[in-house]
């Protein structure tokens, strides 16, 4: 289950992936059902109780504010997570080697992410100078994804304005027309709001303003680059974890893992639209290349 819209399928599509990989053929060893909630609590909370009632064996749950909902309702049943920068600060699990109750999986979190995006920002246009955030209000790991960037922009010698919306319904023209007209010349959004890129890009572009994200979907829509984790290889990687309590091991005994896959991809023609050269060296260091 996922809290992303239907248009981030292709990670239900690694995770069957990830179980064949491993032996398992659906229909046959497993059911798989894929669900997406869009960002709504309530929805959320009716696709859990439904699978509670169904008798489901395991969850996969990806995102945080997912991931809150379904612990409030799930009891003891077992909970894979995936895509959640943050399960201790979250109050999911005691520690990641040991995270006690009823669940384990995958975690995002990596120090250094957000630098890095900003690093790359400051080699591609060594001018920049003003930066904007869209981030959510809503989400409790935002603070933490806001702390982190001003603490890269003070050190990079950038000016940092964030913009907090409570959802993907806000995402309006008029967000990157003020972000413009406060200087901004590009936009770091925050990973909650995959499954709305193409919104998202063709707004900020309409405003004159590049993109650059966590996730690759994002590059692929038009955003000028993206670095993250390589959220595919983590949902493929849930499935390693389904196996195991299908083999009788407890969530809980299972530490959750940190991310050792991360991917850069370049989006060089809207750079080149935006009037942005990429280096040679960052296009060296890039997994892929989108012309």
């Amino acid at each position: 289950m996922s809290w992303w819209p239907p248009e981030v399928a292709v990670h239900a599509e690694q995770f069957r992936k990830g179980l064949r990989d491993l032996g398992y053929v659906e229909g046959r060893d497993i059911t798989v059902e894929a669900h997406f909630t869009d960002g709504n609590r309530d929805r959320t909370r009716a696709v859990v109780r439904k699978l509670i009632e169904d008798k489901v064996d395991i969850l996969v749950v990806s995102t945080t504010p997912a991931i809150a909902v379904t612990k409030e309702e799930a009891g003891s049943l077992h909970i894979v997570i995936s895509l959640v920068s943050d399960p201790l600060a979250a109050g999911f699990a005691a520690s990641l080697s040991n995270p006690g109750g009823n669940l384990t999986g995958m975690t995002t979190f990596s120090p250094g992410l957000v630098a890095k995006r900003v690093e790359l920002m400051k080699e591609i246009r060594p001018e920049l100078r003003v930066i904007a955030f869209l981030g959510s209000s809503r989400d409790v790991n935002t603070g933490t994804f806001l702390r982190n960037m001003q603490t890269e922009a003070d050190r990079s010698g950038l000016r940092l304005i964030p913009y907090l919306i409570d959802g993907p319904a806000r995402i309006d023209r008029a967000v990157f027309e003020a972000m413009r007209h406060e200087g901004a010349e590009a936009v770091i959004v925050q990973p909650i709001f995959m499954g709305h890129q193409e919104r998202i890009i063709h707004l900020a572009n309409a405003a004159g303003l590049p993109i650059v994200a966590d996730y690759s979907l994002f590059a692929h829509a038009g955003a000028m680059f993206t670095y993250g984790i390589d959220d595919h290889a983590q949902m493929r990687r849930a499935a390693y974890f389904v196996d195991r309590i299908f083999k009788g091991a407890h969530p809980g005994d299972l530490p959750i893992q940190q991310p050792t896959e991360f991917r850069l991809v370049v989006n060089a023609g809207a750079a080149k639209r935006f009037g942005w050269a990429i280096p040679l060296s960052v296009l060296a260091r890039a997994d892929e290349v989108i012309e």
